[in-house]
């Protein structure tokens, strides 16, 4: 798929993320070959902007997701290739949607100061981007060379909420086989960093905290694009008639994952590697992978310079994780846990759920930070001297990881306090988000 990050697997293509619905789940590929074949949103697409001049050929060119069916360079282009320092509205101009609202909510986080300026020059490595009812979980195709967006992210009054989708996501019965849940959550202040509220629930969200939770989407997506259509590989196509899918295919430029992750920064663990592709992709666990605790996965993980499970799965999910969570630390201060729980027999409260092992700030570790920085420096787009250095001295003063609680889980995200929390909160919705 190339369907990367969230899921949708159909070839590397994909390789953000899954989508519900009509979007098949089944897995993410890390390259064009393998995989079941993606599926498009079933639902009727609409143009951001309906005097877009691409509007002849964006809503067919979101849908080519497949080898087959895939739009050339003529058809549509990257932004990169149109403006090389993308606006808000050279990014509206390639947005299709699902439901109006949802193009009306992107662009006004988009322009909204919440969001950070490394943001919009992210986009130059993409041709569209999709934001659907039935898209979850979020995911950036190789093929299409679009990010397909879940609306989950962006959604403020109940009325918006009420025409998402509200099906889980499909991977989520992959983890239910295990004595352990791999989850992770973004914290500001020993506190949830973004506003509460589920699709399930009337709670609704201001304009100004939801912006964040955008970004730290947006961050992960962009940073699959920014992997695989980085500006030097970029600069090397021309105008044709050729699809992306034989262009990407027939590349002699190599993805930023692959030129980085070598030698002491490539991920080696094979048990990891294995129960990734169990926990995200569907592969049939072993027994003694459904044995480990959350303890013993929690250990294998510190070893090396992985900052979450999902970077086991692909080197793009590497990559991007590396990146989303060391943008948001940098522009907000906001801190990411990764956390192994302990899965209790029966569920009745949040802190049925016990940490075996859990790290806050992880990217500051010695094993991560290296990798974390180099993933930085390189998916950054338009990035000067001045900024980084920036980068460089956010680095330097980092930091070191703390080290959770051996508590109940939402307990757990104030690490100095041993006070016990009564929330009905499920952990598992914080288990997988891309």
């Amino acid at each position: 798929m190339m369907v990367l990050r969230c899921g949708l697997l159909a070839t590397i293509l994909l390789v953000s993320g899954c989508g519900g619905g009509s979007l098949d789940l089944s897995g993410k590929p890390s390259d064009g070959g393998g995989g079941s074949t993606p599926e498009v949103p079933s639902d009727s697409l609409i143009l951001a902007r309906s005097d877009s001049p691409y509007a002849d050929k964006l809503i067919p060119c979101v849908l080519g997701l497949q080898a087959n069916n895939a739009c050339s360079l003529n058809e549509l282009n990257f932004i990169y290739q149109a403006t090389p320092n993308p606006t808000v509205e050279d990014i509206m101009n390639r947005v299709v949607v699902s439901d109006i609202w949802m193009a009306r909510r992107f662009e006004e986080m988009l322009k909204h100061p919440n969001m950070p300026n490394t943001m919009l020059p992210l986009f130059q490595s993409v041709r569209a981007v999709v934001i659907s009812k039935d898209i979850r979980p979020a995911f950036f195709s190789l093929y299409s060379g679009a990010i397909y967006l879940d609306p989950d992210f962006i959604w403020l009054t109940n009325a918006e909420k009420a025409t998402i989708n509200k099906d889980e996501d499909a991977r989520a019965e992959f983890a239910r086989q295990f004595d352990f849940l791999a989850t992770q959550r973004f914290v500001k202040n020993n506190a949830r960093a973004f506003p509460a509220g589920t699709l399930s629930d009337r709670t609704e969200r201001s304009l100004a905290a939801t912006v964040p939770l955008l970004a730290s989407l947006l961050f992960h997506e962009l940073a699959h694009a920014r992997d695989a259509y980085h500006s030097t590989f970029l600069d090397t196509l021309t105008p044709s008639d050729t699809r992306l899918s034989d262009i990407f295919q027939n590349r002699t430029i190599k993805v930023m994952n692959q030129q980085l992750f070598v030698d002491t920064f490539a991920l080696t663990d094979k048990n990891m590697k294995s129960l990734s592709q169990a926990l995200y992709g569907g592969q049939t666990p072993t027994a003694e992978q459904k044995a480990y605790t959350a303890a013993e996965v929690g250990a294998m993980l510190e070893g090396e310079g992985a900052n979450d499970q999902y970077a086991y799965y692909t080197g793009y999910e590497d990559f991007a994780m590396l990146f989303e969570e060391t943008m948001m630390k940098y522009h907000y201060n906001i801190d990411r846990d990764v956390v192994y729980l302990e899965v209790p027999d029966e569920l009745t409260k949040c802190d049925d759920y016990v940490v075996g092992w859990g790290q806050r700030n992880r990217i500051a570790a010695s094993e991560v930070r290296p990798r974390a920085q180099m993933v930085a420096r390189k998916a950054l787009a338009n990035i000067s001297g001045n900024e980084l250095l920036e980068i460089d001295a956010f680095f330097s003063r980092l930091g070191s990881p703390t080290s959770l609680p051996l508590i109940g889980y939402c307990s757990s995200i104030n690490p100095n306090s041993r006070s016990l929390s009564d929330s009905q909160f499920d952990p598992r919705l914080d288990s997988i988000r891309y």
